[in-house]
């Protein structure tokens, strides 16, 4: 162990992100007891093990159908990409690919961009993770199989 940064905090799905000299960590929380599904926080620090800042917009996503993360923001064709769980409907049913248009300590904005249903696998029934490296790509689906 080399550092608690949180104590009793409830957050899932937190994701580290450097970008432009900073560390960012997307998560969802709720510091009310509520669902973990709906909202967005972020914080900022300039070393992974530095002191972390919330950011003054936080909650910057409110939204159970995108505002919990689904796997790590990514380049592409110059734009910051955040893929966020559409849980509307039920946990990971689906998820967003979401355009990150502000991402500094004083604004976020984001514009949800493209809707990844679980079907795009046969018999698929939820998806809720994307991730990529370079030309790879990675994705989840939820299948009932028989006995």
């Amino acid at each position: 162990l080399e550092k608690v940064i949180f104590r009793d905090v409830a957050a899932v799905d937190t994701t580290l992100f450097e970008h432009e000299g900073r560390f960012w960590l997307f998560l969802a929380m709720s510091p009310t007891g509520a669902s973990m599904n709906d909202e967005l926080f972020l914080f900022h620090a300039p070393t992974p093990l530095g002191d972390w800042t919330p950011h003054p917009w936080n909650p910057v996503v409110s939204d159970v159908r995108r505002g919990r993360p689904a796997g790590p923001v990514f380049h592409d064709a110059g734009a910051l990409w955040r893929p966020g769980q559409d849980c509307a409907g039920d946990y990971g049913a689906a998820f967003w690919l979401n355009r990150i248009e502000r991402l500094d300590p004083h604004g976020y904005r984001e514009t949800p961009v493209r809707r990844v249903d679980p079907g795009w696998m046969p018999g698929g029934l939820c998806t809720h993770t994307y991730t990529r490296a370079g030309d790879f790509e990675a994705m989840d689906n939820r299948l009932w199989m028989p006995r």
